[in-house]
C-alpha cells in the first residue's frame, strides 16, 4: 500500500528532528520558519514595509474623492503617506487618536493630509471612557488592553483615561453616507471597533477595512476567526497584505491564520482591488 505524503513527512520528521537538535540547528530552523512566514505576509505588518503597505491599501480605495478613517493614527505618517500616494485633493481624512504625545506629530503633517479632521478619542464598541495603557517613552504601542505580549512587555506603561466613541454614532453625527476605507492599528482592540460599526457594516456603508492581527490580540483574547465570521457574514472578501506592495486573497478559514507572532495586515473589502 502506498504511503501518503503526510505519512512520509511524519516518518521523515521523526527521523531527522533528533538529528537537527543534536547538531544545534533548531534555532536556525525557527529563523527559517519566521522568514518563510514573512514572505507570505504573516508577521510582516510591523511598520517596516510602509510603502508596500500603502501601495496595497491604495488599490482598494476608489478613484476620485474618498472618505478615509485612520483609527489609531499615531503621528499621522500613515495617513500622510496614503494621501501622497493618492494625490487626491478631494479626499477627506478623519484621524482618530487618543495618545496625547501623538497630537503634535499629526498637527505637523496636517498640511500634507487633505481635509483632515482630528478626533482626540479612542474608538471602541460604545461611547464612554476607557483606560489607555501608555508607554512612558512614547510609541505606537499604546493599547486599551494591558500589554502582556512578550515582544513589548519590557516597556513601562502608565494608565490614562480617555473618552471612547462608536463609529456608528460618529458616522451618523457627521452625516456620512459612505466610508471608502477604515484603517485600524489599535493594538488588539480592532474587533471592538467593528462591533461599534455593526450598522454601517451590515448596511454596506464601509467599502474596505484594513486591520492588524497578531500578538496584541493575545491581550484582547480575540482570534482571527472572529474577524473572518464577521466579514464573511457581511459579504466581504479578505486579503492578506504581502511585503512589496501586493496581497493575496484568503479563500477559506483555517487555524493556520491564528498567527500571533508580530502583526499581520489584512484587508476586508466589498470591492475587488483596482489592479
Amino acid at each position: 500500500m502506498a504511503l501518503s505524503a503526510r505519512s512520509l513527512a511524519q516518518g521523515f520528521a521523526k527521523t531527522t528532528a533528533p538529528v537537527f537538535k543534536s547538531l544545534g540547528l533548531t534555532p536556525a530552523m525557527m529563523a527559517v520558519e519566521t522568514y518563510l512566514a514573512l514572505l507570505s505576509g504573516r508577521g510582516s505588518g510591523s511598520g517596516w514595509n510602509l510603502s508596500g503597505e500603502i501601495a496595497s491599501t491604495a488599490a482598494f480605495v476608489k478613484a476620485g474623492p474618498a472618505v478615509i478613517f485612520d483609527v489609531g493614527a499615531n503621528n499621522g505618517e500613515w495617513s500622510r503617506s496614503l494621501a501622497v500616494a493618492r494625490n487626491e485633493p478631494g479626499d477627506r481624512f478623519f484621524l482618530f487618536e487618543c495618545a496625547p504625545y501623538c497630537f503634535e506629530g499629526i498637527e505637523k503633517r496636517q498640511s500634507q493630509i487633505p481635509n483632515m479632521q482630528l478626533e482626540k478619542v479612542a474608538v471602541s464598541s460604545e461611547r464612554g471612557t476607557a483606560t489607555l495603557h501608555l508607554p512612558t517613552r512614547g510609541s505606537g504601542l499604546a493599547s486599551l488592553h494591558e500589554r502582556k505580549d512578550v515582544s513589548v512587555n519590557q516597556e513601562t506603561y502608565v494608565p490614562h483615561e480617555v473618552p471612547t466613541i462608536a463609529l456608528d454614532d460618529f458616522i451618523a453625527e457627521q452625516g456620512l453616507d459612505r466610508i471608502n476605507l477604515i484603517k485600524m492599528d489599535i493594538e488588539g482592540h480592532e474587533i471592538h471597533v467593528l462591533h461599534g460599526a455593526k450598522s454601517a457594516i451590515s448596511n454596506r456603508k464601509i467599502d474596505s477595512v484594513m486591520f492588524e492581527f497578531g500578538s496584541a490580540n493575545v491581550n484582547s483574547r480575540t482570534f482571527f476567526v472572529d474577524f473572518w465570521n464577521l466579514f464573511k457574514d457581511a459579504g466581504y472578501s479578505i486579503y492578506r497584505i504581502i511585503p512589496g506592495g501586493t496581497f493575496v486573497k484568503v479563500d477559506s478559514y483555517s487555524e493556520a491564520l491564528e498567527y500571533f507572532r508580530g502583526a499581520t495586515n489584512y484587508l476586508a473589502s466589498l470591492n475587488p482591488p483596482r489592479r
